[in-house]
């Protein structure tokens, strides 16, 4: 007969503090079988690891992990024109990105460029915001900002 977690529960737990049988089917109304059941299994069932596998193993990992790691210019290759320099491997995009992240490998993601907050800079850019309100549209269009380049 089956018993819910909560009964498993209270008889794991007086079998923690050496409660005898008898005692522990008397007062919470249990059989010997599901004394046992609850002493050998876990309150809650455990999944086993289902869903699909990665389809690159270790070889593969390897194979690229050395490409990655052969050029520095490798690096700025997007994911999905990898398989196009390893066909070897047959595996798609998301395949892939798997694998990378199974070999620990990351990008490293370069710091923003913000803007100053020295005071003069912060007067200089506020200066020429202010005289460049005052600009025809021509002498505005010939203008380079540094941040566009």
């Amino acid at each position: 007969v089956e018993c819910t977690r909560d009964k498993r529960l209270q008889i794991q737990t007086a079998l923690l503090f050496k409660i005898p049988w008898a005692q522990i089917k008397e007062i919470l109304d249990v059989s010997d079988s599901q004394i046992t059941h609850a002493k050998t299994h876990r309150l809650t069932p455990q999944k086993t690891k289902a869903g699909r596998h990665a389809k690159l193993h270790i070889p593969e990992k390897t194979t690229l992990k050395e490409w990655l790691l052969s050029s520095p210019s490798h690096r700025h290759v997007a994911y999905h024109k990898i398989p196009h320099f390893l066909p070897q491997l047959y595996a798609s995009e998301k395949a892939i990105r798997t694998a990378i992240d199974g070999i620990n490998y990351c990008r490293r993601v370069s710091r923003k460029k913000g803007f100053s907050d020295d005071p003069g800079v912060c007067q200089e850019r506020l200066d020429l915001a202010e005289d460049g309100s005052t600009w025809p549209r021509s002498r505005v269009q010939q203008v380079c900002f540094t941040d566009e380049v």
